[in-house]
């Protein structure tokens, strides 16, 4: 995959999914890339340590933009406030999808945010809980 990414001077977006097994096992912490700006992990559901992990790695470190798929909650919170050059984060929240299926537990995650985050954020949402849901910066 390092020798690949090499070959690609003007990747701006990289995307992993379920499919590829190798993606599946390891989340992708050891790539380098200078010019990628948008991270795609919404393949397997990571934790606080993962989400920690991923906020020091290069990739975590240059990422504008992430679609990620977590755990809990508190990995929303840690990714907002650490990714230093993060402005749009467009996430999916296994914990909130799976204690209640409404809008109600999508609210409940909203007001929560809302009073942990910086208020440089605007966080929307969808109409239902698996869809993501959506932090940028005003």
């Amino acid at each position: 995959m390092h020798a690949l990414l090499d070959q690609l001077f003007h990747l701006y977006r990289l995307h992993f999914d379920a499919y590829s097994y190798a993606t599946w096992l390891r989340p992708p912490f050891q790539l380098k890339h200078q010019s990628v700006r948008e991270l795609g992990l919404t393949h397997i559901k990571y934790n606080n340590e993962q989400c920690a992990i991923l906020t020091r790695t290069p990739l975590g470190m240059q990422c504008e933009v992430l679609y990620i798929y977590v755990k809990n909650r508190t990995c929303i919170l840690d990714l907002a406030r650490t990714m230093i050059n993060l402005r749009f984060l467009s996430v999916q929240c296994y914990e909130n999808c799976r204690n209640r299926q409404s809008s109600e537990a999508n609210d409940q995650l909203i007001e929560w945010l809302q009073t942990r985050i910086s208020s440089k954020w605007t966080i929307a949402r969808y109409s239902h809980c698996y869809s993501p849901l959506v932090l940028w910066i005003r």
